[in-house]
């Protein structure tokens, strides 16, 4: 069926989903030694969406691909997880997904437009402009922050988004990721002030802010990270060993929750509209 957005399309690929007692025996290993994604499916696959407990690192289910490629999520919907691969930022074969147990839905409805594109339109390279409230925040360009706000007002702070036209705003603060410093950043965003930050390894530890909502901001890579939007507080994380996905070639591309799970999408190549 016609999924009505950018000719994307529902359809069902070879995939495999690994059980609730499969995936629990490997979220048990311990955070020193935490079996990678690549290890939760059968060989010759690997994992396109992992479903997290919302409050911990357990797995609930893995959904596995033979496909290789760039994918990402689409907003949860309805109980339906819809992921899609991407050519040129524009979401293409979709595959619907029941958020409680990982199975494909034949039948699904046609997916949310892709968050993170300005009124669901495609991905264009250019810089996103999100409105909040009376403000408008620009990102991706410059390796800058920017707003404006209603009196003509402006501020400017260092920092990127993980792509252009994805961003992880919430709670009145735009969370970005400062090279020069190597970390995180929430800034205000009435305001450009400084509300936290984080240093770190933005690829190994997963400090790539992609998505904020209900006072909780989402950041990934070969990881994730799952902190308070109000003081950066670290609510829980993965721990896969870093080397071992760049070794695979398997990174993290998306994020999404419906306040029960969290669902993370990988990718074996990168986005070529990033």
């Amino acid at each position: 069926m016609e999924a009505g957005d950018g000719g994307s399309r529902i359809g069902r690929r070879w995939l495999a989903v690994v059980s609730l007692a499969f995936a629990a025996l490997l979220s048990a290993c311990g955070s020193s030694d935490e079996a990678s994604p690549s290890s939760m499916c059968p060989a010759g696959s690997v994992p396109q969406v992992v479903a997290y407990e919302f409050d911990g690192p357990g797995v609930e289910w893995v959904s596995c691909t033979d496909e290789t490629g760039y994918r990402s999520l689409l907003p949860v919907a309805d109980g339906v997880v819809y992921v899609a691969t991407y050519s040129q930022g524009v979401p293409s074969n979709v595959t619907a997904l029941d958020a409680a147990t990982g199975e494909p839905i034949d039948d699904a409805p046609p997916p949310p437009p892709a968050r993170g594109t300005v009124e669901g339109q495609p991905y264009t390279g250019q810089p996103a402009r999100v409105e909040v409230g009376d403000i408008t925040v620009i990102g991706g360009q410059d390796d800058a922050v920017r707003a404006t706000l209603a009196d003509g007002t402006s501020w400017s702070q260092p920092g990127v988004w993980a792509y252009d036209n994805v961003w992880a705003i919430d709670d009145g603060a735009v969370f970005a990721f400062e090279h020069e410093a190597s970390r995180l950043v929430a800034y205000e965003v009435d305001s450009g002030d400084v509300r936290w930050f984080h240093e770190g390894d933005p690829y190994r530890e997963g400090l790539w802010p992609f998505y904020a909502v209900d006072s909780r901001v989402y950041t990934l890579w070969s990881n994730l990270q799952v902190r308070s939007t109000a003081d950066g507080e670290l609510q829980w994380r993965t721990d896969y060993p870093a080397e071992e996905m760049e070794d695979v070639g398997l990174t993290m591309s998306g994020v999404d929750t419906d306040g029960e799970n969290v669902f993370v999408s990988f990718a074996t190549e990168a986005s070529a509209g990033d």
